[in-house]
């Protein structure tokens, strides 16, 4: 038989089944929440960085790996992370290469939080793959939070992607400040010289 889909669906065996796969997953959210939070400090870290690698799509050639972690979950992992840098806790290299793993998720507000996350981290073993998910981002929210990690950890491959982005019409505010940022970080060691890139940091700055 045909697979079913949505239009095949009574609207409101639809609506029932949406709603308890919610509530099945908020069950799930929080009992991630207590279980990280019942773990010892020194244990959180490597707890995260494992909440993060499963919320990579599994690759094709590995169908039967361990099963993916939904949405609100990996959305989570990226808050309780946040939490624990704000809050002073030290968090390992490992999660710092989980963290950049969530830049190339479906989900744009993931890829925010995952750049947002590696703003506040010492993200220099990873920042190719930043530079490289900015390259091909193409919503403003995660890229405002990329912008802000290339602007931390300046190098010459970055300016043509920062210019990149100046020269794309109608920016929102949060990423031309961004964007701007990331070019004075370069200045003194890989400073805009081309005219062309100047030309755009000026009509940014106007």
């Amino acid at each position: 038989p045909a697979e079913a889909t949505t239009e095949s669906i009574p609207a409101e065996q639809y609506e029932r089944v949406r709603g308890e796969l919610e509530a099945v997953t908020a069950q799930l959210v929080e009992a991630y929440r207590r279980l990280f939070l019942r773990l010892p400090e020194a244990e959180r870290s490597a707890f995260l960085a494992e909440m993060m690698s499963r919320g990579v799509r599994p690759a094709p050639e590995e169908p039967n790996g361990a099963a993916r972690l939904p949405f609100k979950v990996r959305e989570l992992a990226y808050d309780l992370a946040t939490a624990e840098v704000v809050s002073a806790r030290p968090l390992g290299p490992a999660l710092v290469e989980a963290a950049s793993l969530g830049l190339s998720d479906e989900q744009a507000q993931i890829r925010a939080k995952a750049a947002g996350l590696l703003a506040k981290l010492d993200a220099s073993a990873v920042i190719d793959r930043v530079r490289e998910a900015l390259l091909v981002e193409t919503q403003p929210a995660p890229a405002a939070e990329m912008l802000t990690v290339v602007a931390r950890h300046p190098g010459e491959s970055s300016r043509g992607i920062i210019a990149s982005w100046l020269k794309k019409p109608n920016l929102p505010v949060a990423v031309r400040i961004a964007a701007l940022d990331a070019v004075l970080s370069h200045q003194r060691e890989f400073p805009f010289e081309d005219p062309e890139e100047l030309d755009l940091v000026r009509a940014t700055i106007d």
